[in-house]
C-alpha cells in the first residue's frame, strides 16, 4: 500500500511538474512578444528622434513648433538639449526664427 501511495505521489508530481514547464514556456513565449515590441517601438522611436550634431529636419520641425508657440531662441536650444541631447545649429535656428526655414 505504501508503494502505491508512492506511485501516486509521484505521478502527482510529475504532473505538476508538466505543468508548470508548460506554463514556463506560455512565460518565455509572451516575453518574447513583449522584447519583439518594445523593440519595434525602441526602433521607431530612434528614428523620429532628431540626431545629434545639430539640424536635421526633425530638429527643425521641433524648432519651428517652438517658435509657433512663441518661446525664444534660448528656449528652443535649451528644450533641443535637454529633450534630445542636441546642440541646435546656429544656423538652423536663423532661418527658424527669421522665417527663412
Amino acid at each position: 500500500m505504501a508503494n502505491a501511495e508512492s506511485d501516486g505521489e509521484r505521478t502527482e508530481l510529475a504532473e505538476l511538474a508538466r505543468r508548470l514547464l508548460d506554463e514556463v514556456r506560455a512565460v518565455r513565449a509572451e516575453y518574447a512578444q513583449l522584447d519583439a515590441a518594445l523593440g519595434d517601438i525602441e526602433h521607431s522611436a530612434a528614428r523620429a528622434r532628431p540626431h545629434a550634431g545639430g539640424g536635421g529636419d526633425a530638429a527643425r520641425l521641433v524648432a519651428v513648433e517652438l517658435v509657433r508657440a512663441g518661446h525664444s531662441r534660448d528656449d528652443v536650444e535649451t528644450y533641443l538639449r535637454r529633450t534630445f541631447g542636441i546642440e541646435a545649429d546656429p544656423a538652423l535656428l536663423d532661418s527658424v526664427f527669421t522665417g527663412e526655414g
